[in-house]
């Protein structure tokens, strides 16, 4: 693997380059730094609404029509397998972990270490209380059984997202982990997100992108053996 030399200064513009400071006291006074405020905190909570509407039909038609609503959206937008297969089970996921190059076989094997140290310190811990004799209190933390995580891929694969994700879910010991993953243009998944999920234990990676497959994590493929998860 090539190291990334840091860019040189002349690779960075800095003439014309301004940071502008927006000053939460003067909000209630100003109506310039209201306004400014107002259009900084809504441009992200308000989607296009023609996006919004979109995503919602292939929800419709993942939930209607299951594995056949996933793979018409795949072949629509991109990001399904060339023979139309939607899931890779087990056996091919550590397959791929076999097949990974050993320095990044221990670039994620490392990765997933650390992320691993911060989620075991990021748990919440139980806790008994008897307030009176004879009466006890508890809160418990109980993992979900079955989570779904949505890695990025097609031109732009990101298994460190699927590093950061599994990994948390399996230190709170959640029992299945379902990955969802675009395929690229050229109709295969990448082989070191597919070989990350076999080194890390994934139970299933789906072979979709976007919206088609959030609502196959969210409602199931029954026709494809894929049940629905928990959380995403």
């Amino acid at each position: 693997m090539s190291a990334i030399s840091p860019p040189t200064s002349s690779a960075i513009p800095t003439s014309g380059v301004r940071l502008r400071r927006l000053d939460l006291a003067s909000v209630e006074t100003d109506p310039a730094a209201a306004r400014e405020r107002a259009a900084l905190c809504r441009r992200g909570a308000v989607p296009d609404p023609t996006a919004r509407e979109a995503a919602r039909a292939i929800l419709d038609e993942v939930r209607a029509r299951g594995a056949v609503g996933v793979r018409d959206a795949n072949a629509r937008f991109g990001g399904g397998l060339a023979d139309g297969r939607l899931v890779l089970d087990r056996t091919e996921l550590r397959r791929a972990a076999e097949a990974l190059p050993a320095a990044i076989r221990d670039a994620l094997i490392a990765a997933a270490a650390n992320v691993s140290h911060v989620a075991e310190a990021s748990l919440p811990a139980s806790l008994s209380i008897t307030p009176v004799p004879g009466v006890v209190v508890e809160r418990r933390w109980l993992p979900l059984t079955r989570v779904g995580a949505y890695v990025p891929g097609g031109s732009a694969p990101l298994p460190s997202s699927l590093v950061m994700t599994v990994v948390p879910a399996k230190v709170a010991g959640v029992e299945t982990i379902v990955v969802a993953t675009p395929a690229g243009p050229d109709g295969r998944p990448d082989p070191v997100t597919i070989g990350a999920a076999g080194l890390l234990g994934v139970d299933t990676v789906l072979v979709a992108g976007g919206a088609q497959a959030i609502g196959a994590l969210a409602f199931g493929l029954p026709d494809a053996g894929l049940e629905p998860v928990h959380c995403i």
